[in-house]
């Protein structure tokens, strides 16, 4: 027997194991990408679109595309990704809605070049 008062007797103790720490998994970022680049299109299709009509049906899709993307992926316990898709596809949603009524108005000629007076033509 040795002269350690700090050294446990052999036999009394089982071995000590090592604490378990769980990996922590990092959250799903694919659907929180997603769902910025779904709002992110969906803004350049209503604003900048009002503007220039080639813009309004590709970012709309782009930003529907990409929100069911999102919200596929979505992580159940990270909301905040499917939250984001969930306003990107609404946002591609109305883009594409005013987009029918736009070509739907011009078909039945409602709006079109004629339909201010022009100044000067009064004679």
């Amino acid at each position: 027997m040795s002269n350690n008062p700090y050294e446990s007797p052999q036999g009394q103790y089982a071995p000590q194991k090592p604490p378990y720490h769980p990996q922590q998994q990092q959250p799903n970022q694919t659907s929180l990408v997603l769902g910025i680049v779904s709002i992110i299109a969906g803004v350049i299709g209503i604003f900048p679109g009002c503007c220039c009509i080639l813009l309004w049906a590709p970012m709309a899709l782009v930003s529907i595309g990409t929100g069911v993307g999102g919200i596929m992926s979505a992580d159940p316990r990270e909301p905040v990704g499917k939250t984001l898709s969930i306003i990107g596809v609404s946002l591609g949603g109305m883009i594409l809605f005013l987009h029918a009524v736009y070509f739907a108005l011009m078909a039945l000629d409602a709006i079109g070049p004629n339909q201010f007076p022009q100044i000067g033509n009064d004679f």
